[in-house]
């Protein structure tokens, strides 16, 4: 089926937030994926800003292939260009947007079928909830300014200056929500993950030396699992000398291709990003094979598991960290998924007693919402709800004293 003529979803929003009118709450599609739909008989455009206003009859979506959907307030976005992949702008202070209050979602609607989430893996700014048919919403459960305040306290409420602090997270502007103790009101916090790291790799948030250390005198993981198509891969993964090797074998269902792979240097801000550079130094990344194995090992420093010295209920005789990776996510190398590990198991349970062992940023927003903390979230929790043909997906703003 085409994707062109496939059925289409409907997508409405809502503003809920009695700061900002109609008028000045704007929609912008973005992301440099596919984008085919409509908003009465005039198609979509990819970088537009729409008001509210003018999307009150909703709109129908029939492809959006890795797209985003911009909110923002108070203005409408202008730095979302075909050159940029449709990406405004958030983290440069010398560009337009930036003083501008907006956030989004993440949606991929191809053929009938997709999925929508909430995300905070770059940035958190405004409080979103999506609604579909027949589904439990995606949304906050905390006031912004409680969760700017406490995302804020991880950076030491570092406000970013190009001029004497371009490695802080906190955004502030005319346009912001008041938090407590810091002078101006704060348009977005910015996550480890994109905040400007210093010349040694660390950033203003935690620093994960120490943990870094204590996996390399923890026993060897092992990144053990199946990529989805009946393929699996299996490695040993050891830190030295701020070094990580990988060593094992893949097996694309023509017998096992031993296989070795290297990050060297690694820092925080790679850790946090949880997509490092890395060198494969023998074989080759059979099926993306090596890409998932990295991505299971970096997940696993975010959530605290790689190195736990806990204990969990059925896996008595190992600690976390003595599991191979696939008991955390449940892609079991016989092809047979089990369920992954619940939410709770991570964080601070996994490192009990160490705040600065996993990513305190991803693990206080499963506390307070729906959204993405880092890129690898979905390994253990899954924010994420699923769209089929006719549906309908509300977006809604909401206020920010939302309790």
């Amino acid at each position: 089926m085409s994707s062109t003529t496939a059925s289409p979803m409907k997508l409405r929003f809502r503003n809920s937030n009695t700061n900002y009118k109609l008028h000045e709450v704007f929609v912008t599609f973005c992301g440099a994926g596919t984008l085919v739909g409509k908003y009465g008989s005039s198609p979509l455009v990819p970088g537009q800003s729409y008001s509210l206003e003018q999307l009150i009859e909703g709109v129908s979506l029939t492809t959006s292939r890795d797209g985003r959907i911009c909110i923002s307030l108070g203005k409408a976005l202008t730095t979302a260009t075909a050159s940029n992949g449709y990406s405004p702008n958030f983290a440069n202070p010398s560009l337009a947007d930036y003083g501008t209050r907006w956030d989004k979602a993440e949606i991929t609607y191809v053929d009938g079928s997709g999925g929508i989430n909430l995300s905070a893996q770059d940035f958190f700014s405004v409080p979103l909830r999506i609604t579909t048919d027949g589904q439990k919403s995606l949304t906050w459960t905390q006031s912004t300014p409680k969760v700017m305040n406490a995302l804020g306290a991880l950076s030491s409420f570092a406000i970013l200056s190009l001029e004497d602090k371009p490695q802080g997270a906190l955004a502030v502007g005319a346009s912001g929500v008041v938090v407590p103790g810091v002078v101006k009101p704060v348009v977005r916090i910015l996550s480890p993950a994109t905040v400007t790291p210093f010349a040694d790799g660390s950033t203003v948030y935690p620093v994960l030396a120490g943990y870094l250390s204590f996996v390399e005198k923890s026993s060897a993981t092992t990144v053990w699992g199946n990529n989805g198509a009946g393929q699996w891969y299996k490695f040993s993964a050891t830190v030295s000398a701020g070094q990580l090797k990988l060593g094992g074998a893949v097996d694309g269902g023509s017998g096992q291709v031993a296989t070795t792979a290297q990050v060297s240097s690694l820092t925080d801000t790679m850790i946090y990003g949880a997509n490092p550079p890395f060198v494969i130094t023998r074989g080759t990344d059979l099926h993306g094979m090596v890409t998932r194995a990295m991505a299971d090992y970096f997940a696993g420093l975010n959530f605290g598991l790689v190195g736990s010295p806990e204990k969990i209920p059925g896996h008595t005789a190992h600690t976390v960290g003595g599991l191979a990776t696939w008991h955390w996510y449940g892609n079991n190398p016989n092809g047979v998924d089990q369920p992954a590990l619940p939410i709770a198991d991570a964080f601070a349970a996994a490192q009990r007693g160490q705040p600065s062992y996993y990513n305190s940023y991803a693990s206080y927003l499963t506390t307070v919402g729906d959204a993405y903390g880092f890129a690898y979230n979905d390994r253990l929790q899954s924010p994420l709800t699923s769209i089929g043909a006719g549906q309908t997906v509300t977006i809604e703003v909401l206020p920010d004293t939302q309790a």
